[in-house]
């Protein structure tokens, strides 16, 4: 009896300390982070430099409205462009992370009245 308490023990044990292992932070789950906004257009032309055809043509796109800082027309832009199903993991986590730059953006001008971003901003949130 002695002996099966503790191998009773034992695999009580060492479940908990796999179950304890399991439960490090997971990175990959976390959201995305907003690039910073000087660094997004040089980030982006850098992950989509390989690309082609219209992939690389709809990053360009984007890539000039960031630069020139319409980010209402980014925001439509990189929407289109992390929707594509041709795009490796680097080039979808940066769009994504450019997308919530330029989002940023739209909302701090929304906030300040800016009528073109207000009205982008109640579109999509009226199409999610």
């Amino acid at each position: 009896m002695l002996f099966s308490n503790r191998v009773v023990l034992g695999f009580a044990l060492g479940a908990g300390l796999l179950m304890l292992c399991g439960c490090g932070e997971d990175t990959a789950s976390r959201a995305p982070e907003p690039l910073a906004v000087e660094q997004a257009p040089t980030t982006l032309e850098q992950a989509f430099a390989s690309a082609g055809g219209d992939l690389k043509l709809m990053a360009d796109e984007a890539i000039q409205f960031l630069r020139n800082g319409d980010y209402p027309r980014a925001l439509v832009a990189l929407q289109k462009l992390t929707s594509r199903t041709d795009l490796d993991g680097h080039q979808r986590g940066l769009a994504s992370q450019a997308l919530l730059t330029a989002n940023q953006k739209v909302a701090e001008a929304a906030e300040k009245g800016n009528a073109e971003a207000e009205k982008l901003l109640r579109y999509r949130s009226a199409n999610k």
